[in-house]
């Protein structure tokens, strides 16, 4: 059994600077219905408010320490998520406990609009407003440079957690907004400075306790730090769901009962939680913060992988490519809560209530526990951006219902039960006492692989290992624990028949070459006799009378049949059984042999000695050479470089002199590389 050192784990990378702006607006009078709030910051005491509160959690008042609060709770997060590799600092302006900047428009001014197109250019103004009118306050002494993130937070809940038809969308902002909803970054410090990228939040995640702010700042931060959004926001469905904060995890429900807390009611059936205990963000996406360096296997391998918790010397991710665009990654996940029975431990900021400022076991209330099987396409992610999303781009939707689409996704979880519950909401789902399920629609406990559950993940199985274009990638992953914090994983490549691999050590100075003999593909050997060639089946050949000593050009040279161009103590040319030699005088071959049109358009065999000649047309339809300096020739390369449609040889010898040869003793030297 195998176990890796993780070579990234605790080393501190970087401090982020985040400042907060709080704005509110005129007071709404008489109250507008359509809104929550009047328009200012819910100021009112804990004993005032408590009695409209079922859960004692982020109550009023919503003051400056209230925010520092959330702030606090959102650095011990990503400390937590990056290993220790991220640290955050901020500032909650204005400075007063209870003050905030006051907007001149009212809060109904920037709510809902009549098209998705007035809907962002109100949130983007909001944005825009708050961070003018923190300059305006404070003057010269905010510098905004000395930030590297900003948010505002506006009186009032967010359009994603209310029911009021005009209360503000949250939002990450980008470059792209600002320069398609306003009129480009925020130029702020006198023009010394530009804003181009932000957070707009709300006051709070709800008016009675059950829904915190934790998971949506923790979320559209993730976003402000490079990362995308992993859900289907084309269709509003979960993509990968409660596994990552960038899906549905930002907004993980939880229950009271399990923590051990109780409700303000005292109504024992009042127990659930909202966004109070986001998900950890998954491998991947701490892969793209440099937070993470996952194992590569490519040989059969037995390994243990640990939870983020485990000790530091195992693994925490597992990455198998399976094709030049494609791999599976794997993670332990494990809910402590759920497995171990252990309940986490939670800090308040005002003793027993206030705001979750830490927790120590962030995947708590994540849908199971066990291996999870990512399946990677990147060439679905490179071409993916702020209009087309990872887990819904439009160019890789492969079937459309008429209401919901099926797209090729750029981060899958090859879901262990086969269900592919996540995001479905199609009738075909399984029906259970006549009655569509849609309780696994952001994750269930059968997705994870573990014993216990399904434990094997192959090209015979569902999900199977296969690419996403269908081909077999010979990939087995055999899981051999219960969930913990330490699962031991035995994975296979089945790729190849028994013969292979094969190996020889006299072949070292020969690259692999695919030849086509009797109607037979062979990868050529060194060795003369048998084993100088096997079949794609592994079987060793015996080719009569080859034998190279450096890596052979196969090709035609004109007019004669395919052939093997090989160096060997005399020049050799090999075709279906016979082989022609031809001695030259004086020096040996120094570097592989080259098939190609040269000197002009028929195809020629083409040689460098290690007296610094380039000779070619010993078996071909015209002969000559050309001296390149001194030195032995290294490498060879034929092409049309300068543009007046000849073909020239490039070559480089053994001094790293770079040389165009045109025809006979027409070499030129172009200039000087490191020594090959």
């Amino acid at each position: 059994m195998l176990t890796f050192a993780s070579t990234l784990e605790g080393q501190p990378l970087e401090t982020r600077s985040i400042l907060a702006i709080r704005v509110s607006f005129p007071q709404e009078m008489p109250d507008e219905e359509t809104t929550s709030g009047n328009g200012t910051f819910d100021l009112r005491t804990f004993e005032e408010a408590s009695p409209d509160y079922r859960f004692p959690f982020d109550t009023p008042p919503h003051n400056r320490s209230f925010f520092e609060a959330h702030l606090q709770a959102l650095s011990h997060y990503y400390t937590t998520v990056s290993g220790g590799r991220l640290a955050i600092e901020s500032t909650v302006l204005p400075a007063g406990e209870g003050d905030s900047y006051v907007l001149e428009q009212s809060l109904i001014d920037y709510g809902n609009g009549r098209t998705t197109q007035e809907i962002n250019e109100r949130i983007v103004s909001l944005f825009r407003d708050g961070v003018l009118a923190a300059e305006a306050r404070e003057g010269d002494p905010l510098d905004f440079s000395a930030y590297d993130d900003v948010i505002v937070i506006h009186a009032g809940l967010g359009g994603e957690s209310s029911n009021e038809l005009n209360d503000i969308p949250s939002a990450f902002i980008n470059r792209s907004d600002l320069d398609t909803y306003a009129t480009g970054p925020i130029t702020v410090n006198g023009g010394a400075f530009s804003i181009d990228r932000g957070i707009l939040l709300p006051e709070a995640g709800g008016t009675d306790g059950r829904s915190g702010l934790n998971g949506i700042l923790a979320r559209f931060y993730a976003n402000q730090l490079g990362l995308p959004r992993l859900d289907n926001p084309e269709d509003g469905l979960p993509a990968i769901g409660d596994w990552s904060l960038m899906d549905t995890g930002n907004i993980a429900f939880g229950s009271s009962a399990a923590l051990g807390l109780s409700s303000l009611t005292g109504d024992p059936s009042d127990t659930l939680l909202v966004a109070y205990v986001p998900s950890q963000l998954t491998a991947w996406s701490r892969m793209q913060l440099g937070w993470l360096d996952p194992v590569v296997i490519r040989t059969d391998t037995t390994l243990t992988i640990g939870a983020i918790n485990a000790r530091e010397d195992l693994p925490r991710a597992v990455k198998i490519p399976i094709t030049a665009d494609e791999y599976f990654l794997l993670e332990n996940r494990i809910s402590r809560l759920q497995v171990e029975g252990r309940r986490p431990t939670i800090t308040l900021s005002d003793g027993d209530r206030g705001v979750w400022v830490a927790n120590d076991d962030y995947d708590a209330f994540i849908p199971g526990s066990g291996v999870l099987i990512w399946h990677v396409d990147d060439a679905v992610v490179s071409r993916s951006g702020d209009d087309k999303h990872v887990n819904s781009h439009p160019d890789f939707r492969v079937h459309f219902d008429g209401l919901v689409g099926v797209y090729r996704k750029g981060i899958a979880l090859e879901e262990a039960d086969g269900l592919e519950d996540i995001g479905n909401t199609s009738a075909s789902r399984v029906i259970t006492s006549g009655i569509i399920s849609f309780s696994d629609v952001s994750g269930g406990p059968f997705d994870p692989y573990y014993v216990g559950n399904v434990t094997r993940f192959s090209s015979d199985t569902t999900p199977s290992s296969n690419s996403n274009l269908g081909y077999e990638t010979g990939v087995e992953i055999q899981i051999l624990s219960a969930p913990g914090q330490e699962m031991e994983i035995a994975i296979r490549f089945n790729r190849h028949d028994d013969n292979w691999p094969a190996s020889h050590t006299s072949a070292s100075a020969i690259a692999p070459r695919v030849a086509t003999v009797e109607g037979m593909n062979v990868i050529l050997n060194a060795n003369n006799g048998i084993g100088n060639a096997w079949t794609i089946l592994g079987d060793p050949q015996n080719l009569a009378n080859y034998s190279a000593s450096l890596t052979p050009a196969v090709g035609s040279v004109s007019q004669t049949a395919d052939g093997i161009l090989f160096p060997s103590p005399d020049l050799g040319l090999w075709s279906e059984g016979d082989a022609t030699v031809s001695k030259i005088g004086g020096a040996a071959v120094s570097t592989a042999p080259v098939i190609g049109r040269f000197p002009s358009i028929e195809t020629n065999d083409i040689w460098g000695l290690n007296d610094g000649r380039v000779l070619w047309g010993s078996y071909g339809p015209a002969s000559g050479s050309a001296q390149a300096g001194n030195r032995a020739i290294k490498g060879i390369a034929v092409g049309e470089i300068d543009g007046d449609g000849r073909t020239e040889l490039i070559v480089v010898d053994q001094g790293g002199a770079v040389s165009a040869i045109q025809g006979p003793q027409e070499a030129v030297v172009l200039g000087l590389v490191n020594s090959p």
